[in-house]
C-alpha cells in the first residue's frame, strides 16, 4: 500500500467511511455471474442441470435482461439479486439426499427499513414442503441462512421460491437482496478401497491465499532474522516449501495485487493510482469461480477496496475491513473471526479464499501486549507508536536509538500478525482441513526502515522493498516439508502455480511460470504458458531435461512522468529510472558481494549494464504490447469525495 503523506487519522477514518458506505454497486464492471441459481432467477431460465451449483463459464447472466449486482452491506460486498418488495421469483432445483440450502439475505435502503423475506421449497405440484420466513432489517448487514433438508424426501423437492413482502416498513427504494444461494451436499464417506480424486499435488478442496501487507523477508525469522518474529510462519515452512528469494513486482500494493490476480506484470496491466483492473484478463478468482469453486475475499487494505478498481471481480463475497474507532487500518484480530466463521460455514464446498491483512503497515502500532516485546525498555526518545509515518520521520533528525525504536515497533507488529496467522493454521488443523487445503503466505511488497535513509515504501527499488516471504504448504506432500528453494521467483508466478496445483487450465497470457516443476512436482501437471522474453520455449515446456537458464526477476513501478524498472539476473541487479522524456538514470549492483546495495557499479561495468538494459527493454516492450487490452475500460472512477480525501492523504490521483 503506497503510504499517505500525513498522519491525519481523522481524515483517514473519513476516507474509509466513504469506501465502506453501503448500497447496490452499479452494474459496470460487475462479475458476469455469481451462481447458476442467481443467473436463473434473474433471467427466468433454469440453471444448468436443474441444480443449484456454481455457474459454469458461459452461463448467460450478463445480458441486459438480468439484474445480478454486487451489493454491499456493512462493508461486506456480495454478488446478489436485488428484489423489490412485492416480488416473487422461483426456479427449478434437483437436490439429493443430505443436501442443505445456503444463502444470504439483506436489505439495501437509504433509510431504515424492515422487509419480510420468505423462502420456500416446493414439490412438483407447487405444494410447500419447507418454509423459512424472516424480517430482515437494513442496518443488520447480511444474514446467512442454512436450510436443512433433513426429513424431506429429496426427490420431492423440485422448486426454490423467494418472496419479498410489501408493506409500510419497506420505504420507496428499499430492496431485499439474495446472495450466493447454493445447495451443499454432505460428503459421503469413501467406500472401502476407493481412491479420492487427486489434483496435481493430492486432494485439494480449499486454497487460502494469505497476503501480509508490507512484510519484508529479512525481518521474518523464517528467513534467518535474529528475532523470533514469525514462529507460526516458521511452522508453516517446516510443513511446506519456502522460497528463499521471492520478489514482488513493485513496491506498493495496488499493482502488486493486480499482478497476483492476473499473472501480468505492471507494464501490462497498468494498474496504478488512476487505473484499476480492466475486464481482461480474467482474475484468479474468476477462474476458480468459473470452475465451480466458491470464492471469498477478506480485505483490510483500503487501496483495493473500492468497487470501481475491479479487485472484487470473481468473488461471491468480498468483505472489507476499514478501520474503526479512529483507527487507520483494521487489525487481523478484526478479520479473523469472519474468516474462521467462513471456513466453518463453507466446510462442504471447494473454497478459494483471498485474505489481505495489513498489520505491519505504518503506523507501526502493535497492541499494547506486544509493545516492548523487542524494544529497548530504556528508550527515552519521543517516537511513539503512531508517529511512524514517513513524513513525520523524514522531518526529524533521527538518532540511532530512534531508528531502532521504529524497527522495534515494526517487528512487534509482525509478531502480532504472525499470531493471527497461527490462529488460522490452528483452526485448519483442529478441523482436519489442513489435510486438503493449500496455504500460500506471501507479501505484496516490503518496507524501508531507514536502510537507505528512507521510510515506508513506494517509488524505490531497494531489496528491502522488493524481497518478500513466500511459503506454500501443499496437502498430502510430506516430501515437500521443510524444502527451501533458492532460485529467484516472483509473486507473478502464483497464478500459474495455483491453477496447475488444482488442475485448472493455464492462463496463456500470464508472464509468470508454474513453480510446481521447480519444487519437484510432476511437471506434466504444471501449467505452461507461451515463452515470454527472458525465457526460451525449452524453459517453458514440461519434462524438458536440458539445462534451464533461470528467468530474470523484473519489477516495474509506474510513476507520474517516469517509470522505475529493475532486472536481476546472475547475481547482478540493474535499477533504471526512465523519464517519459530524457535519458534513463541507471544504477548497477552486484548483489552476490553487495547484498545491501551500497556500491553502484554502473560506471565500471558498462558492458554488464548494457546487456541487462537490453534484456529489460525487451521484456518491458513485450509486456507493454498487452497494455491496450488489459487497461481497456480500467479507469478507477474514484468518486469525487474519495478522490479529494486521497489527495489530502498524499496520493496522486488523476
Amino acid at each position: 500500500m503506497r503510504p499517505p503523506d500525513t498522519t491525519a487519522r481523522a481524515v483517514i477514518a473519513a476516507l474509509l467511511a466513504v469506501l465502506g458506505s453501503a448500497g447496490i454497486v452499479p452494474a459496470a464492471g460487475d462479475p458476469a455471474v455469481s451462481s447458476s441459481l442467481l443467473c436463473a432467477l434473474a433471467s427466468g431460465a433454469p440453471p444448468p442441470s436443474g441444480a443449484l451449483a456454481p455457474a459454469p463459464e458461459g452461463c448467460d447472466c450478463a445480458g441486459p435482461a438480468t439484474s445480478c449486482r454486487m451489493v454491499e452491506l456493512a462493508n461486506d460486498r456480495r454478488m446478489a439479486l436485488p428484489l423489490a418488495p412485492g416480488t416473487t421469483r422461483r426456479v427449478r432445483i434437483a437436490p439429493v439426499a443430505g443436501d442443505r440450502l445456503r444463502f444470504g439475505v439483506g436489505v439495501t435502503a437509504a433509510d431504515p427499513a424492515r422487509i419480510e423475506v420468505v423462502v420456500r421449497l416446493r414439490d412438483a405440484d407447487g405444494a410447500s414442503l419447507r418454509e423459512w420466513r424472516h424480517e430482515v432489517v437494513r442496518w443488520g448487514g447480511w444474514q446467512d441462512v442454512e436450510v436443512d433438508l433433513a426429513g424431506l424426501a429429496a426427490d420431492r423437492v423440485r422448486e426454490f421460491e423467494i418472496a419479498v413482502g410489501d408493506g409500510p416498513l419497506a420505504p420507496p427504494g428499499a430492496m431485499a437482496a439474495l446472495a450466493s444461494p447454493r445447495l451443499v451436499a454432505s460428503p459421503d464417506p469413501a467406500p472401502p478401497g476407493a481412491t479420492a480424486r487427486a489434483d496435481a499435488v493430492g486432494v485439494v478442496r480449499n486454497v487460502v491465499l494469505y497476503v501480509i501487507d508490507t512484510l519484508r523477508a529479512d525481518h521474518a525469522s523464517t528467513y534467518g532474522y535474529g528475532r523470533p518474529t514469525t514462529p507460526h510462519l516458521d511452522r508453516l515452512a517446516r510443513e511446506g516449501t519456502t522460497f528463499e528469494r521471492a520478489y514482488a513486482v513493485g513496491s506498493w500494493t495496488r499493482p502488486a495485487i493486480a499482478s497476483l490476480f492476473t499473472g501480468l506484470r505492471p507494464a501490462s496491466h497498468r494498474v496504478g493510482v488512476d487505473h484499476g483492473l480492466g475486464r481482461w484478463p480474467r482474475t484468479i478468482a474468476e477462474r476458480f469461480h468459473a470452475a465451480g469453486w466458491s470464492t471469498r475475499a477478506f480485505v483490510a487494505n483500503a487501496q483495493i477496496i473500492p468497487h470501481s478498481l475491479g479487485f472484487d471481480r470473481g468473488f461471491e463475497r468480498f468483505l472489507a475491513f476499514p478501520g474503526g474507532e479512529g483507527a487507520m487500518l483494521a487489525t487481523t484480530a478484526e478479520v479473523n473471526p469472519h474468516l474462521l466463521r467462513e471456513l466453518e460455514t463453507s466446510r462442504d464446498e471447494r473454497l478459494f479464499v483471498y485474505v489481505h491483512t495489513v498489520d505491519p503497515h505504518a503506523p507501526y502500532d502493535p497492541p499494547a501486549c506486544y509493545e516492548g516485546l523487542f524494544g529497548d525498555p530504556d528508550y527515552g526518545g519521543t517516537i511513539g507508536r503512531r508517529d511512524t509515518f514517513k513524513e513525520y520521520l523524514r522531518a526529524r533528525t533521527m538518532s540511532p536509538a530512534d531508528v531502532a525504536r521504529v524497527r522495534d515497533l515494526y517487528d512487534e507488529e509482525v509478531r502480532f500478525q504472525d499470531e493471527m496467522l497461527g490462529t488460522l493454521l490452528d483452526r485448519l488443523a483442529a478441523t482436519g482441513r489442513d489435510r486438503d487445503t493449500v496455504v500460500v503466505v506471501v507479501a505484496d511488497h516490503g518496507e524501508e526502515l531507514g536502510d537507505h535513509g528512507g521510510w515506508e515504501h513506494g517509488e524505490r527499488a531497494w531489496e528491502e522493498l522488493l524481497r518478500v516471504p513466500l511459503v506454500v504448504r501443499w496437502p498430502g506432500r510430506a516430501d515437500l516439508a521443510g524444502r527451501r528453494i533458492s532460485e529467484p521467483v516472483q509473486i507473478v508466478d502464483l497464478l500459474p502455480t495455483l491453477l496447475a496445483t488444482v488442475g485448472l487450465p493455464p492462463a496463456p497470457e500470464a508472464r509468470g511460470r508454474s513453480l510446481l516443476p521447480l519444487v519437484g512436482l510432476d511437471a506434466a501437471s504444471a501449467s505452461t504458458s507461451r515463452a515470454a522474453p527472458g525465457r526460451t520455449p525449452s524453459e517453458e515446456s514440461a519434462g524438458d531435461a536440458r539445462p534451464v537458464t533461470k528467468p530474470p526477476v523484473v519489477t516495474t513501478e509506474l510513476g507520474d512522468g517516469w517509470d522505475l524498472l529493475s532486472i536481476q539476473h546472475d547475481g547482478w541487479k540493474l535499477v533504471r529510472r526512465r523519464p517519459r522524456d530524457g535519458a534513463p538514470e541507471d544504477r548497477l549492483f552486484h548483489l552476490a558481494s553487495d547484498p545491501g546495495e551500497r556500491r553502484d557499479r554502473a560506471a565500471s561495468n558498462r558492458r554488464r549494464l548494457e546487456g541487462l538494459a537490453r534484456r529489460l527493454d525487451e521484456i518491458v516492450r513485450d509486456d507493454e504490447r498487452l497494455a491496450p487490452m488489459a487497461a481497456a475500460d480500467a479507469s478507477a472512477e474514484i468518486p469525487e469525495e474519495t478522490r479529494r480525501r486521497l489527495e489530502e492523504l498524499g496520493y496522486v490521483v488523476h
